[in-house]
Parts: C-alpha cells; sequence; structure tokens
C-alpha cells in the first residue's frame, strides 16, 4: 500500500532538491554564521537610537499639524540612515527601485527623501 503524504516535495516551488551542497557554500556559511550575532545587535541598537532621536524631534510639537521642516529634516534623516544600515545588515547591499518613475514624482511633490 503506498503511503500518502501531506505536502508533496518533488512538485513544491519552494523546495529546490536540484541545487547541490557545495563546499562554497558551506565556506560561506562558515564565514557569515558568526556574523549573525553582530548583525543582531547592531539592529537593535540602531533600533532604540532612532526612536529615541525621532522622540526628541517630535517632543513638544503639536501632532495635529505638519511638522516644522528642521523637524521634519531631524526624523528624515534618522529614519533613512537607520533603514540603509538595517537592510545592509541583513545583507542588501545595493537595493533596486523598481518603477522609478513614481519615486521621482514624489520626489518632486517632496513626499520622499533620499536613499542614503
Amino acid at each position: 500500500m503506498e503511503e500518502k503524504r501531506l505536502y508533496d516535495v518533488h512538485n513544491s516551488p519552494f523546495v529546490e532538491l536540484e541545487t547541490p551542497f557545495t563546499v562554497w557554500e558551506a565556506v560561506k556559511m562558515i564565514i557569515l554564521l558568526p556574523t549573525v550575532p553582530v548583525r543582531l545587535f547592531i539592529i537593535f541598537v540602531l533600533t532604540i537610537a532612532v526612536s529615541i532621536v525621532n522622540s526628541l524631534a517630535i517632543y513638544g510639537c503639536d501632532l495635529e499639524k505638519p511638522l516644522p521642516h528642521w523637524r521634519r529634516r531631524v526624523v528624515e534623516i534618522a529614519s533613512q540612515t537607520y533603514s540603509g544600515i538595517v537592510l545592509r545588515a541583513v545583507g542588501f547591499w545595493n537595493p533596486k527601485i523598481i518603477n522609478s518613475h513614481y519615486y521621482l514624482e514624489g520626489k518632486k511633490m517632496g513626499a520622499v527623501g533620499y536613499l542614503v
């Protein structure tokens, strides 16, 4: 009697059975796995730091009105720097912008800033 499986591994688009585990893959794991705690620590520290900076930037403001220009700029620079460093910490060194015409339109309107 044939065993019935709950999940068809051989026809799954999420499981790659044809890719061999090479020596180069093992070397990359040996080199990169020890850096995971350092990367997580960087992300944790930066999350706390950007939270403090953004909280100080909006302290005492009426949030029903738009922020003054200098406060908005502080929040923008802190948040963009944080996002850029965190993306690089998790391995996205050069993220591509898809549909950049939307980005350019938003930049003209002042809705988005520059990527760090």
